[in-house]
């Protein structure tokens, strides 16, 4: 029988024919891998899913679109390569804020925006949290840029298109309204040095 769960590690057992005669197998697979992800530590569910696949998991997507290397039961490749388990780090660890590229392009047009077909859950969760809406949005942006400066950043691969590095930078914020939470920015690093950020959400 085929585990029921991502990224499993559960044993095979051998089983002679005619043993499961008259029994069906129960269709289970995304049941279980739904609970296999809830337990897990949310770092590591974002190394299976990818953080645009977690925060679709975390709105009821189905996390077989998302699992890196899944092609169903039929196809058991290799969920991960070498290179999600490597640690690698800037040479300082922080990101250089004066490089930073397209925050209020990527907050009005994505993070903030209430309209936005995926990007709405961000905005509704930023204002829910920490007061934060597209006509405050350059509070935020002061908040990230100087985030940069406190929180390091944590190298995630590579991104899909480009091959440009990634890092993701987990930084505390206080909110318009006095809150404060954590956040998780993520940035793709150009040629040239500069870093532009590609998402940012409350880290719920």
């Amino acid at each position: 029988m085929q585990p029921a769960h991502p990224h499993c590690l559960c044993h095979w057992e051998e089983v002679f024919d005619g043993v499961l005669d008259g029994m069906r197998q129960r269709d289970q697979v995304q049941k279980g891998g739904d609970e296999f992800l809830r337990k897990i530590d949310p770092a590591n569910r974002r190394r299976l899913l990818g953080i645009e696949g977690d925060i679709a998991w975390l709105h009821g997507r189905d996390w077989r679109q998302y699992l890196r290397q899944w092609k169903g039961h039929e196809d058991p490749r290799p969920r991960l390569t070498k290179d999600d388990f490597k640690l690698q780090r800037l040479a300082d660890n922080y990101l250089d804020p004066q490089q930073a590229r397209g925050i209020k392009e990527k907050l009005l047009s994505y993070s903030l925006n209430s309209n936005h077909p995926v990007g709405k859950h961000k905005a509704i969760v930023f204002e829910k949290e920490l007061g934060y809406t597209e006509s405050n949005w350059e509070k935020l942006e002061k908040e990230i840029l100087s985030g940069l400066t406190k929180f390091p950043a944590v190298y995630a691969g590579q991104t899909p298109v480009s091959n440009n590095p990634k890092y993701v930078v987990s930084m505390k914020v206080q909110g318009v309204n006095g809150a404060t939470s954590t956040i998780l920015t993520v940035w793709e690093q150009t040629a040239s040095g500069e870093i532009r950020m590609v998402t940012a959400y409350v880290d719920k």
